[in-house]
């Protein structure tokens, strides 16, 4: 997400915690529960990012080269947007493996923030895309790909199916992924002129600002499960 390795003080520190407080359950509970309530959950998150996007581009058109461009930008957040969010509701929709598919995607995708947060906080070191983000360094990434493979290692052994190493390596390529998506978030932003895609999330900017690594991580493991045998934890 958004800038994981900025130390704001305990202040700031304290707000994000607050609002994942806030946040969190009522995601966890409509992705328990399921749909209709969990489609209802994404179609109200596709219209706040719908808008967050129009914003983030209708604030920055100076900084785009021409008018037309900028409609191909925006024409272009409803593949951003709405391809991944079809992604995740697909997903949740297989009866079997559903509900696990989610939680494990969510578990991955915050323990890989918090991983970059923590070590790029304590360790610092080179700079990971200082063009793009430069509060982002190397050691945060190896320590949110290490959390995102440990992540995927005890997801297997709680669901009790087997394959702890297999998608513990898996989970550690797709730590990449979010990050990956991460970064390409913010050379959006660059494009724009702007820090935050809203004001959305105290602590955190806008909602684009929060999920940009899982609109990444769901479309990876929706196309990789089209191409096999459905959800990637059917597999082990």
């Amino acid at each position: 997400m958004a800038h994981p390795v900025v130390d704001t003080g305990r202040g700031a520190l304290t707000t994000r915690l607050l609002s994942a407080a806030v946040l969190v359950p009522p995601v966890l509970a409509a992705v328990y529960v399921g749909p209709p309530y969990f489609d209802m959950l994404i179609a109200g998150g596709v219209l706040v990012m719908a808008w967050e996007w129009s914003r983030l581009f209708g604030a920055g058109t100076d900084k785009l080269s021409r008018p037309d461009g900028r409609v191909l930008w925006l024409a272009g957040g409803f593949l951003y947007i709405g391809v991944p969010a079809l992604a995740l509701i697909w997903l949740r929709a297989d009866e079997d493996f559903g509900r696990d598919t989610v939680f494990w995607l969510l578990a991955l995708v915050w323990a890989t923030d918090c991983g970059a947060y923590v070590f790029g906080r304590w360790i610092g070191g080179p700079r990971l895309a200082p063009a793009l983000s430069p509060n982002k360094t190397w050691a945060g990434l190896i320590g949110g790909v290490a959390c995102a493979g440990a992540t995927g290692s005890a997801t297997a052994m709680v669901l009790g199916q087997g394959g702890v190493l297999t998608l513990g390596a898996f989970s550690a390529v797709l730590g990449v992924v979010e990050q990956a998506g991460d970064l390409l978030e913010s050379w959006i932003k660059r494009r724009c002129g702007v820090k935050d895609t809203g004001t959305l999330i105290p602590g955190h900017g806008g909602l684009l600002d929060r999920v940009d690594g899982l609109l990444a991580v769901a479309l990876t493991v929706a196309l990789i499960s089209l191409a096999g045998d459905g959800s990637i934890l059917r597999w082990l």
